[in-house]
């Protein structure tokens, strides 16, 4: 009977091992098609927009560095996995983030790093693996924005066929169906009205993700309802995969570099006629 009860107390234990999350994979920097000095300002400016205080700044090594601050680990979940013990998963809440800038005259490169831990006062520190979703967002918008300062985005292509600016892959906005809302038809006073496929396609980054975004069944369809604020028809209705979170956060950052950096870019989410989701600058989130 003790060796019956010694054997399940055993295996009882073994049930709370702590398993330590997956390593994460490698990845490349991200090609910034800008020297490395407006790469650089893009990245002290997307740290102040976000409200990152920056702990090291070494310009001539091209390293700018965070404190280690503190994450939302509801947020976090796309974003870092902290292993699990039992029924727990864990998730960050703390975050140094790192970001490397190199490159000459002729491009840069960008690369983030972000040491992601779990803090708890009961249970002891975990080191997290990363999903690279969070690095790759804020890489996708610090090339938007520093390519844009380059004069890589075009503000428009005049009188030119979208089929022409997007490579014979859009008809004109009168034929576009789809199950998007219509854009407000009369402005507000002072407000610039919504702008067509066509003047937002002539923007190169944001046509080059929204290519992307369509060749892989993401989405189907898009609009501008308002200067920031674009609506999307998603393809296969609500997805939290990493994928996905990754590419509408590409998606965000290239329209938002559309509006000149407005702090109300949104976008908003549609699945079979239903609002379903946003991206905004705190992320994506699912109605």
């Amino acid at each position: 009977m003790k060796r019956s009860l010694l054997a399940l107390t055993l295996a009882l234990s073994g049930c709370y091992t702590y398993q330590p999350p997956e390593p994460a994979s490698p990845r490349d920097a991200t090609v910034v098609h800008a020297p490395p000095s407006q790469t650089w300002d893009a990245v002290i400016d997307l740290f102040a927009s976000r409200n990152i205080p920056i702990r090291t700044i070494e310009k001539a090594s091209g390293l700018i560095a965070s404190d280690e601050l503190e994450v939302d680990p509801v947020a976090a979940q796309q974003w870092a996995d902290c292993g699990e013990l039992g029924n727990d998963h864990f998730y960050p809440n703390e975050a140094v983030y790192a970001v490397l800038v190199r490159g000459d005259s002729g491009g840069s490169t960008v690369r983030t790093t972000v040491r992601w831990t779990y803090t708890g006062s009961d249970k002891p520190d975990r080191d997290c693996a990363t999903t690279h979703v969070w690095e790759r967002g804020l890489e996708g918008e610090v090339k938007t924005r520093a390519e844009w300062r380059q004069g890589q985005l075009p503000s428009a292509l005049g009188t030119q066929a979208p089929e022409a600016i997007a490579g014979g892959g859009y008809s004109s906005p009168e034929s576009q169906g789809g199950s998007l809302p219509p854009p407000t038809s009369k402005p507000r006073r002072g407000v610039e009205p919504p702008r067509s496929r066509t003047e937002l396609l002539a923007y190169l980054t944001f046509r080059e993700i929204v290519d992307d975004v369509r060749r892989l069944g993401l989405v189907s369809e898009f609009q501008e309802i308002r200067r920031d604020t674009l609506d999307v028809e998603l393809r296969e209705g609500r997805d939290s995969s990493p994928r996905t979170s990754y590419y509408l956060g590409q998606l965000f950052a290239a329209y938002k570099g559309t509006t000149d950096w407005s702090r109300r870019a949104c976008l908003e989410l549609w699945w079979d006629g239903k609002p379903v989701g946003m991206y905004t600058n705190a992320g994506l989130t699912w109605e």
